[in-house]
């Protein structure tokens, strides 16, 4: 494969990941948004054990990046969440009241 596939590939990759970090940080149950977190961990444990990567200050900015991201996106959602739940106790209460 051409290293223009293959970059296309990757932030195809990316991309799909953002998505579903974004979706599954605003359901229900925390552990949903913690998926994507896990699999950029297991995936640095995968590459320093196995691949035998070697970790420098480029690779470490490469894989915090993502890993800081999928963390602010999962408290985002969270917090989405929250605002959601408060706002739905708000109209039920108006409600109530009529």
């Amino acid at each position: 494969m051409s290293k223009i596939v293959i970059t296309i590939i990757v932030i195809a990759v990316i991309v799909l990941l953002m998505a579903a970090q974004s979706v599954l940080s605003k359901l229900e149950s925390w552990a949903w948004g913690s998926i994507i977190p896990i699999i950029i961990i297991l995936f640095a444990v995968y590459a320093f054990f196995f691949v035998k990567f070697k970790f420098n200050y480029s690779s470490c900015v490469v894989l915090a990046v993502p890993l800081i991201w999928s963390l602010e996106e999962w408290d985002n959602g969270r917090k989405k969440l929250k605002e959601q739940k408060e706002r739905e106790i708000e109209i039920m209460k108006a409600k109530d009241l009529e």
